[in-house]
Parts: C-alpha cells; structure tokens; sequence
C-alpha cells in the first residue's frame, strides 16, 4: 500500500459490515472513523401548488391523496403536511376541515384577508395508534395548536387524505399550495 493515494484503488459500494477508515496526512497511521447512525429520512410524496377555491357553504374537497398501504410500517414514521392559502374578504363563517385515518380536524373561524398556513404532523406511536399534531398559522403567527391521540388505526390498507372548505360566500377560500412528506425511521 506504500506510495499509494485514494485515486489508485477502485470505487466501492456503501456496505455497513465493512469499516471506514481515515490516514494520517504525515505518517499514514489509519485510524477506523465511526460514522454517525442516521434514524430517519426524508421523502416529499405529494405536492400541489394549483389554486382551488371553495364552491359553497358545504364542504368541498379541494387537495386529496391517497397514502399507500404500509406506508407508515414502523413506530416513529410519520408525515408532515402543510396546507397554505388565504381566505378572501367576504361576509360569514370560514372553515377548513382535514381528514385522515378516519378522523377528522377542524379549523374554524378563519380570519378575512389573512394568509394561513395548517401544519399537521401524524406520527406512529404503535401498531395501531398514531398521534395527530396540528398547528393554523396566520401571518406567521401560531393561533390555534392542539395534538391528539388516535387510536384503531389500520396501518396495513391504503388510507385517504382530504383537505375541505366551506363557506358562507362562495370563492372565499383559496388554497394554493398542498404538500406531504414522509420520514421515515431506520
């Protein structure tokens, strides 16, 4: 190995039985590196930034997924979901609603001519459990923060995730941007 340098052996292959190690610039001396353990990543699984509105004073559907099967298979997966948008000047009530799992969050009392922003993160706590967190933002401003546990919950089949608006007028709603990403626990 004497007089030889990084660029005179082959490139490998990540493989988590071998071990790294690092030499001395003066002396060559190796030394094994412990590399840090990673415990998660991070995939963006849906994303949507067309503008839809609120057709009336009935809940409509305007952003959908529908999560694949397994998706959260170990405790400590999760998704975090952003919603942003703003709510129009018009008279009325205002009011935005999540469903997943099979539970659903409200959000009412949304303010006129304000940007908002709903943050939900579901985390799986055990085979079938999950916890819901959610925060509404408005002006980069926290006002409304709740968590709660879920509990039957069926990991195993696909499950669908809908974001809702109603209205007193109609097109006082707008939502202009969805997005889900996944991390996932290693």
């Amino acid at each position: 190995m004497a007089n030889k340098t990084y660029k005179d052996f082959p490139a490998g292959t990540y493989d988590t039985s071998k071990i790294f190690l690092q030499a001395d610039a003066l002396t060559g001396e190796l030394e094994k590196i412990n590399l840090p353990a990673i415990n998660s990543y991070y995939t963006n699984i849906y994303s949507n930034t067309i503008a839809e509105y609120n057709t009336g004073t009935v809940y409509n559907q305007i952003k959908s997924y529908t999560l694949p099967a397994n998706t959260l298979a170990i405790n400590n997966d999760r998704l975090e979901l952003m919603y942003a948008g703003t709510c129009l000047i018009g008279t009325g009530s205002k009011e935005i609603q999540f469903i997943a799992f099979n539970h659903t969050a409200t959000f009412n009392s949304l303010i006129n001519a304000r940007p908002f922003v709903i943050q939900l993160t579901l985390t799986r706590q055990t085979s079938n459990t999950m916890v819901l967190s959610r925060i509404l933002s408005y002006n980069a401003v926290t006002s409304q923060v709740q968590a709660h546990q879920l509990p039957s919950i069926d990991f195993t089949t696909a499950q669908p995730i809908y974001l809702n608006v109603k209205a007193t007028d109609p097109t006082s709603i707008v939502c202009f941007q969805g997005h889900i990403n996944l991390i996932k626990s290693i």
